[in-house]
């Protein structure tokens, strides 16, 4: 993709992308790490969708964690290496932005390296190890984000971090703080969730790994976005016939409890799709409508993020249902 063609792409079909001018993204720095576009354009409905808690109403945030087996830590998929490629240029390129690790998790950071090269070796996958911190080679073997919250005064603390792919949200603005603050941004986090995890941080045990997924919505397929909300305009997007430009993505994330230093690590898989995938799947399209069409002021603010989802997407999302 040339310089002058970073951009919002918008589908005719699914094979054949045409790319046109971005209109609130302007920044070219972020485009300049955009990924291929290609590799998740060829697919179809991804199977995560089924995945999703599109529930409606209250409580509108919610753990929705379910166990996992550890032979599913990580996801092997056609976008692995692109992806890992993306976080090694990341961290050479862009450091300071996407890596910081306190001396307090130095010793988790090592005990997440073993653990991460393990996995992979286990499963016959390279595992490239290079003189640098433990977690940000370890950042370097997965497409996940590895983000260490590490028990301390009496709190979980997000005192390390590889992390490549934030979404409208910089490590620098989060790092070493406790997990009430980490999340000050979310909607009703504060009031419905943060006791909730903070109990459960410290109730989980070793052996076990627990997943969970959330669902945004975005006028562009990046994957790395560490900007804040109020740089990023709310538009009023109108999405044509397919869907363009507007596209899902989900945040696949797991946690556990390491056993030797007790610290927990939370990894994050960002998984994206053009939104046109969902004329394939009605059902999804006519829950995660209801969802939106139920979240009071403050989760349609959180939602909108880059854009008015009630302006544009959601109508689109209610014309694709039968008898529409």
């Amino acid at each position: 993709m040339e310089p002058a063609d970073r951009s919002l792409t918008r589908l005719t079909d699914l094979e054949e992308p045409i790319i046109v001018r971005p209109s609130l993204l302007s920044s070219e720095e972020l485009w300049q790490y955009a990924p291929d576009a290609g590799v998740y354009l060829a697919r179809p409905a991804p199977t995560w969708l089924d995945e999703l808690d599109l529930h409606t109403g209250e409580p509108f945030v919610r753990m929705g964690t379910r166990t996992t087996p550890f032979d599913e830590w990580f996801v092997i998929d056609d976008a692995f290496e692109a992806e890992v490629a993306l976080r090694r240029r990341l961290l050479a390129e862009q450091r300071d932005v996407v890596f910081g690790c306190a001396t307090t998790a130095d010793e988790a950071a090592q005990e997440v390296l073993v653990l991460v090269s393990a996995w992979l070796q286990e499963r016959g996958l390279p595992v490239p190890l290079f003189d640098d911190h433990p977690l940000a080679v370890a950042g370097t073997l997965v497409p996940d984000d590895l983000c260490l919250m590490i028990p301390r005064e009496g709190d979980w603390w997000f005192d390390g971090a590889s992390l490549s792919f934030p979404s409208i949200w910089r490590l620098s603005d989060k790092f070493g703080r406790p997990t009430t603050d980490v999340h000050s941004t979310v909607a009703h986090y504060r009031d419905v969730l943060a006791e909730k995890v903070d109990r459960y941080f410290t109730g989980m045990p070793v052996d076990r790994l627990v997943r969970r997924r959330n669902l945004s919505v975005k006028p562009w397929p990046l994957l790395h976005v560490p900007t804040t909300k109020p740089e990023q305009p709310v538009g009023q997007l109108i999405p044509d016939a397919t869907g363009a430009p507007f596209w899902l993505r989900s945040e696949r994330q797991t946690l556990r409890r390491l056993p030797r230093t007790g610290a927990i690590l939370f990894t994050i898989k960002v998984q994206i799709a053009p939104a046109g995938v969902l004329r394939q799947r009605p059902d999804i399209a006519a829950r995660l409508a209801a969802m939106y069409r139920s979240f009071d002021s403050a989760m349609d603010d959180y939602k909108a993020a880059v854009n008015d989802l009630n302006v544009g997407f959601v109508p689109w999302l209610e014309n694709l249902l039968p008898g529409a």
